[in-house]
């Protein structure tokens, strides 16, 4: 299945994957070298001079979550983004990722009275990227309808659904049964759910041309996005990662003061 998809991401590069590892690595790697980069986003709230408040914590990783939350994401924006992209094309993946970005921002604003006072944990990419999970399970069951048990075979695919499970599973067990934490006293628990439930309607939507497009990919026909109306997700999505940036180099000034 890798050297299938593979052949996708010759032919359709997946710039909306690639643009949100890099986002995430610009806001996160810079805390390691100036460790209080941050502390201006103490008090701090998004208004007309500030408006990058709002960007920031969503791709932005403290240093403490690096091995259990930005590895972790990363790997699920070059797994499943990669492979999600292949399949509903750069303009939609786009706009899944804004829809789940404005979604669990909004949850997060409501909840900490944004931004988190320092000593608390940016919720990260998570909030973008656990809406990726849905359409993984919806992709490996067409799969398994296409390709029997042999779908279970490949290396690839149990690759994702091993990386699937310790998301849905191992970490809830962690802080529940380990850590003993509640499942919702960390709030990323949250966010997690509201970015899968707001993708939903959009692979109902697009559930047909999925179906189609899995086929190709099993086939390694060429798939094409013609005629996409959703140029617009890639506008605002552009200015989302350029306001990301933005912000991460006016804290990194502010610093280095």
């Amino acid at each position: 299945m890798l050297k299938c998809l593979l052949v996708q991401i010759r032919k359709n590069r997946p710039i909306i994957t690639l643009t949100l590892i890099f986002s995430c690595l610009l806001s996160t790697i810079p805390q390691f070298f100036l460790p209080d980069v941050y502390n201006s986003l103490s008090g701090q709230y998004p208004d007309l001079s500030r408006f990058y408040f709002l960007a920031l914590p969503a791709f932005t990783h403290s240093p403490g979550m690096l091995a259990r939350h930005l590895i972790g994401n990363l790997l699920v924006f070059l797994l499943f983004g990669s492979l999600i992209e292949c399949l509903i094309g750069s303009k939609r993946l786009a706009l899944i990722s804004l829809v789940t970005f404005a979604s669990t921002t909004c949850i997060d604003y409501l909840h900490t009275n944004w931004p988190n006072p320092l000593g608390g944990e940016f919720h990260g990419a998570s909030g973008i990227c656990w809406g990726y999970h849905v359409f993984f399970i919806f992709v490996l069951i067409l799969l398994y309808e296409k390709m029997g048990r042999k779908v279970f075979k490949d290396a690839f695919v149990i690759g994702l659904i091993v990386l699937c499970a310790f998301d849905f599973v191992g970490i809830p067990v962690f802080e529940v049964v380990f850590a003993k934490q509640g499942f919702f006293s960390n709030f990323g628990q949250t966010l997690h759910l509201v970015s899968m439930i707001v993708v939903i309607p959009f692979l109902l939507a697009w559930r047909k041309e999925i179906e189609c497009n899995v086929q190709k990919l099993i086939t390694m026909e060429p798939i094409e996005f013609k005629n996409r109306k959703e140029k617009l997700s890639l506008i605002l999505f552009g200015l989302l990662v350029c306001m990301n940036a933005y912000g991460t180099i006016r804290l990194i000034a502010i610093s280095c003061k």
